[in-house]
């Protein structure tokens, strides 16, 4: 039901009779409120996608606790303002997720992927992220595919942490990133094959030579 213009809370009555639902696309609608005991239903879901679709969430409870089959979800362009470090608790199939162009209250960003141990792609672009600790993927040992396209970030010295040592690909375009040092250029992950910079004011100066 993409594209239908709808403003509902999830799930509501419609989906009372699908205790075996396992794909749930609610994209490009008008709206959507996420409650606890609406998904606790449909603990057999393994794709969700709401991107492009206002979602409102209730409380801080975590919502999706019940998805432990949960192998998809998509919340990309959905108007989320990330406030609860529990908001992904339950998620523990969770191979990608996306939810880009959503925003974050100050603090909240290190925390919000605890647990998530499962997963292997991560798509946080065009979130207005300004700076990564350190210990923001730290549960994150499976993770492939890391893109953080359209932010506001300066370095990626999170990308030398052990976490990451499985990373493949990771894309970091149109950001304000000018040099990377050449300590972490050594200590980048073995096994990265695309390390995409472009649209960055990389500064080409003899001071970063090496970098260049």
């Amino acid at each position: 039901i993409s594209g239908s213009n709808l403003i509902m809370s999830c799930c509501d009555a419609e989906f009372i009779d699908t205790p075996k639902l396992r794909y749930l696309n609610l994209s490009v609608n008008a709206g959507v409120r996420l409650r606890v005991f609406g998904l606790s239903r449909h603990t057999s879901l393994e794709i969700l996608d709401i991107h492009d679709t206002k979602v409102i969430v209730e409380h801080e409870y975590p919502v999706m606790q019940n998805l432990r089959h949960l192998k998809y979800l998509d919340l990309s362009y959905s108007q989320i303002t990330f406030k609860y470090n529990s908001f992904f608790y339950g998620l523990s199939s969770l191979k990608e997720l996306k939810i880009a162009g959503n925003s974050f209250v100050n603090g909240i960003f290190s925390q919000l992927f605890l647990n998530l141990t499962t997963l292997e792609v991560l798509d946080v672009s065009n979130c207005a992220i300004g700076d990564i600790p350190l210990t923001s993927f730290q549960d994150l040992h499976h993770l492939k595919h890391l893109t953080l396209r359209g932010n506001k970030l300066t370095k990626v010295d999170f990308l030398t942490r052990p976490s990451l040592s499985k990373l493949t690909f990771f894309h970091a375009a149109g950001n304000n990133i000018a040099s990377i040092s050449p300590n972490i250029l050594q200590n980048l992950p073995v096994d990265l094959l695309v390390f995409d910079l472009s649209f960055n004011p990389i500064e080409c100066s003899c001071s970063h030579t090496e970098f260049i």
